[in-house]
């Protein structure tokens, strides 16, 4: 995933294209990944220690979106972002034995949200997302055939809103209301461990694009000021591409210099 320059970001260029197509049921959807893909081939998975938590980082779809599994030490674990490649994310977590206590969304764009379904399907669990992406979530636009099918609906037991806490197993984190990129774009802030997973908010050297539906370079820009309040060796795990750290965007990402 190229970044972007501040030149392009204000002119509305982006960093991939989203397109629209034909529905795709739940049941033939969760039947493909239980049936159809019994043994997938499981992609290089990056695997990080802070603290007692462990996560593994596993590029799944044509966008190429970062899949985080983060997990104690009992085997819980929070999935953030499982966007594409249902049928690997499960194979994944039977692999490990994995108890999913939730299924967090940074935000609700296809490439970060399109294997929720199926995987709600095999393996319920409550679903996290801020209600500022329920207009898009599960809409017939948000979808690109054949890569990313349109998501069908599941239940949002979990309503994210600024300054949430949620404890999850041994996971501590806050939830942090980042608009921008998507109006209900959220960051997942574990303050022990002083790591942030920062969706399309952030990323090394860039910011994600502000010309999709109800996005605002104005929110956006504005947004970069909570990571200006966080501890500078906070680690970012964004969206897409490399894991950086606030001081190292603070310093040298041209978001943050207006």
């Amino acid at each position: 995933m190229s970044s972007i320059s501040k030149r392009q970001f204000l002119n509305g260029f982006c960093h991939y294209t989203l397109a629209s197509s034909a529905l795709c049921a739940l049941s033939s959807k969760a039947a493909q990944a239980e049936v159809g893909h019994e043994n997938p081939i499981l992609p290089q998975v990056t695997q990080k220690q802070h603290g007692t938590l462990t996560i593994f980082i596993m590029e799944l779809g044509e966008l190429a979106v970062n899949c985080y599994f983060v997990t104690d030490e009992s085997r819980n674990c929070i999935v953030i972002d499982p966007g594409a490649e249902s049928a690997i994310i499960m194979a994944f977590i039977k692999k490990h034995k994995f108890n999913i206590n939730a299924w967090l969304l940074t935000h609700s764009h296809l490439d970060h949200i399109s294997g929720l379904d199926e995987c709600y399907a095999l393996m319920p669990a409550p679903v996290a997302m801020h209600s500022e992406e329920n207009d898009w979530a599960f809409c017939e636009k948000n979808q690109w055939e054949p890569h990313y099918p349109r998501t069908n609906e599941v239940p949002i037991a979990r309503v994210l809103k600024h300054w949430q806490r949620s404890t999850d197993g041994a996971m501590r984190y806050t939830i942090l209301h980042t608009p921008g990129h998507s109006p209900g774009s959220v960051c997942f802030w574990f303050p022990a461990e002083k790591i942030i997973f920062s969706g399309d908010t952030l990323f090394a050297g860039s910011v994600g694009r502000t010309d999709l539906h109800r996005s605002s370079a104005k929110m956006l820009l504005r947004s970069l000021g909570t990571f200006m309040a966080l501890p500078p060796e906070t680690v970012v795990y964004p969206g897409h591409g490399a894991a950086t750290t606030v001081q190292r965007e603070v310093k040298n990402n041209p978001f943050f210099n207006d």
